[in-house]
């Protein structure tokens, strides 16, 4: 966790800007937002390549379907991927194992505020209606190109995933530098 603590508080600097061009430049290029957050994580933290691999069905709402915001959801596992519990924290102390949960929860909550303040839901549906003033329903090919057109991946979901590796990038600083006052 320090190693994570070090190499945010050097990213603090330019307000986690990296995190924010990586993210928004792997949506633009490659899609699939669940996995274009957790890019800058991985570049940067090291996080383990797994996760990338984890969040592929989290595309447009969850398979194309709008429902879960991609980009959400995978902020959602970069937390716990850090702060969570573990499987073998169940063999241990287990009140202790159930504080990393809860520790978990409150900066996902922190984090549903903030993407909630900024993207009205966190949703693919209400934020493509904050980004775009509409839905586009990406199983259909027409509203697909419609989509595109609109500039979904020139600085539509683009930004809505740099802003949500940026977002949070600045919780897990924020929460670490509490465990690592000097």
């Amino acid at each position: 966790m320090k190693k994570y603590y070090k190499i945010l508080e050097e990213h603090k600097k330019d307000n986690f800007q990296k995190f924010y061009e990586i993210g928004f430049l792997s949506e633009k290029e490659y899609s699939g937002c669940g996995q274009a957050t957790i890019a800058p994580f991985v570049e940067l933290l090291e996080i383990n390549e797994i996760m990338y691999k984890a969040a592929s069905g989290l595309l447009a709402g969850i398979g194309y379907r709008g429902d879960a915001c991609g980009a959400y959801v995978a902020g959602v596992m970069v937390i716990s991927y850090i702060f969570g519990r573990e499987y073998i924290d169940l063999k241990d102390d287990v009140e202790s194992a159930k504080e990393k949960y809860r520790r978990t929860a409150k900066i996902v909550n922190k984090f549903r505020e903030k993407f909630i303040d900024k993207y009205n839901g966190i949703n693919c549906k209400e934020v493509q209606v904050a980004i775009f003033g509409r839905f586009y329903n990406l199983l259909n090919p027409t509203e697909k190109i419609a989509s595109l057109k609109a500039g979904s991946h020139i600085d539509k979901c683009t930004s809505v995933v740099g802003n949500a590796a940026r977002i949070v990038a600045e919780l897990i600083y924020s929460e670490l530098k509490e465990d690592f006052k000097e």
